[in-house]
This record gives C-alpha cells, sequence and structure tokens, in this order.
C-alpha cells in the first residue's frame, strides 16, 4: 500500500492543474478563437473566466500596436495572446452592458 501513495499524490496535483483558472490577462490564440466564434451569445463573463482583464497596461499596449481607441461607452476587457510560447498580440473584447460590440486582436506577430 505504501506504494501506491505516491502514485496518488500525483495524479491529486495533476488533477488540481488542469483545473485551475486561466491567468487573468493572458489566454491562448486558440482560446481568443474561441471566443471570437460565440458571436452575440459571448459575455464579459466568458472572457474574465478565459483570462480576459481591464488591466490599463495592456489597454495601453493594444493602442501602442496599432488598435483603435476603445468603442465610446464599451468597457473592455483584455488579454495577452501566445501560440505556444510566440507573443500573438493582445486581444480586446468590448461590451455596452452585456451585448459585445467588438472583439479584436492586434496581431504583433504580423508585423515580424
Amino acid at each position: 500500500m505504501p506504494r501506491t501513495w505516491p502514485v496518488l499524490a500525483l495524479s491529486v496535483m495533476l488533477g488540481v492543474g488542469a483545473c485551475q483558472a486561466a491567468t487573468s490577462g493572458e489566454m491562448t490564440s486558440q482560446t481568443y478563437r474561441s471566443l471570437d466564434a460565440r458571436g452575440d451569445a459571448l459575455t464579459a463573463d466568458d472572457v474574465r473566466e478565459a483570462g480576459g482583464t481591464d488591466d490599463p497596461d495592456l489597454a495601453r499596449t493594444f493602442v501602442r500596436e496599432g488598435g483603435s481607441a476603445e468603442p465610446s461607452g464599451a468597457s473592455c476587457l483584455y488579454a495577452r495572446t501566445t501560440y505556444r510560447d510566440s507573443y500573438r498580440g493582445v486581444a480586446r473584447f468590448c461590451f455596452d452592458g452585456a451585448t459585445v460590440v467588438s472583439v479584436e486582436r492586434n496581431r504583433a506577430d504580423l508585423d515580424r
């Protein structure tokens, strides 16, 4: 029986790691595409759960990398996107109340 404890402990650690929430301010390019594909069904809670944040530094980075200013009256969430270990730009998800008004990403990787 003592030999099963290390296996059990490893299984628990791997299981807990798989259930952790996304890192705030970061998401994969695939996650961005999945959120974008939801269209009008997308909610701010979906974006937050996937790593979106209202971090002003990410908002500035979005604009600095060529993105437009936030739509008037909208509240926006941002996330740094990556593919594997490669930076793919900042994604922006804007909402007017509960309605999604824009989903876009600066493709910083295309400038290289």
